[in-house]
């Protein structure tokens, strides 16, 4: 049964699913300041079918042909931002086992990223009108892997290599990346994927997030992360989740300048939903402002740069339907 991943970007316009299909053959991107439609043409046990999403606007268009079936899609990332209000994709970037596709649009926004795991892309599903506003995919594992001998794992060692654990609820989610919001500079930081957050720890000044660090749960162990960013910092906020029953879903914040630095930008407020409540603003809501919310779920690991100061951070989110940010 195929695993469905997704979709990230905005709720506009209407629902499209194509979940019937074995595989992709050939991809037509129309875009200008945002992706206006994508021509799909799919496999379907040996035949060819082409379904449309979006609408008819747009200045550029591109072609894919892929060498089907011993070239298939294995990954795919982008950007989405508001347009003209409405929440939708904005650039496109696909994947093969052969090659890269793209990028196809404006490279601004929030970034995402839908892992495979080397599983293959054989559909896509998400929301269009006049413009596509999400995506998500489809994606078929290889049924010749054997089944995962660990206890807290299932599906295959495909999802749960060394180096990627991936809980047994990745058949219905699998952890995408969003983000970085903030500024590049500094050191690069990754805490990587775990089952839940517990604690979050921010040390923070009047205008800047100095620090953050987090207590992760991992395999049902407490691990905390080391402390991202530096030392200083007048106030402390401490968020204690009551996991298993209460989750991170969303982050919300401010970056900008701070006096001092050379127009360098840093983290200036955070806010953490849950699917019980919200906890924050911590920090001056001013600069300009970043939401994970375009990729619903359940946030499970997080990553950044950080220096003196946080100056930028990012999420890992296992990607869930209908869940409730806590908005």
């Amino acid at each position: 049964m195929p695993v469905k991943v997704g979709p990230l970007g905005g709720t506009g316009g209407d629902a499209f699913d194509h979940k019937e299909a074995t595989g992709v053959r050939e991809i037509i991107v129309v875009y200008g300041d945002a992706i206006d439609s994508i021509m799909l043409k799919y496999d379907y046990n040996g035949t060819s079918r082409t379904n449309k999403i979006g609408g008819n606007g747009g200045t550029q268009t591109k072609k894919i042909v892929l060498d089907y079936p011993d070239e298939f899609l294995t990954g795919i990332d982008g950007y989405y931002k508001t347009h003209r209000k409405p929440l939708v994709i904005v650039s496109l970037t696909f994947y093969s086992n052969k090659s890269k596709y793209g990028p196809f649009g404006r490279q601004e926004g929030t970034f995402f990223s839908i892992p495979t795991l080397g599983a293959e892309i054989i559909g896509f599903f998400g929301r269009s009108g006049r413009l596509v506003d999400a995506i998500g995919v489809y994606l078929r594992t290889d049924p010749n892997v054997p089944p995962c001998t660990r206890q807290d794992y299932k599906i295959q060692h495909l999802a749960c290599g060394e180096d990627k654990e991936v809980p047994c609820t990745a058949l219905n989610a699998l952890p995408c990346k969003v983000g970085l919001f903030g500024s590049p500079g500094g050191r690069q930081w990754d805490d990587g994927v775990c089952s839940g957050i517990k604690q979050i720890i921010i040390k923070r000044g009047n205008f800047e997030i100095y620090s953050i660090q987090i207590e992760y749960e991992k395999n049902g162990n407490s691990i905390w992360s080391p402390v991202h960013g530096g030392s200083e910092g007048e106030v402390t906020n401490k968020i204690k989740l009551d996991i298993p029953n209460e989750w991170v879903t969303c982050i919300t914040g401010f970056y900008g300048e701070i006096t001092g630095h050379g127009g360098f930008e840093v983290i200036k407020s955070l806010t953490f939903y849950t699917n019980k409540g919200k906890y924050g603003p911590l920090g001056k809501e001013i600069g300009k402002f970043f939401t994970t919310a375009g990729a619903p779920g359940k946030v499970v690991g997080l990553m950044g740069s950080c220096g003196e100061y946080l100056y930028s951070i990012g999420v890992y989110v296992w990607i869930t339907q209908n869940v409730n940010l806590g908005l």
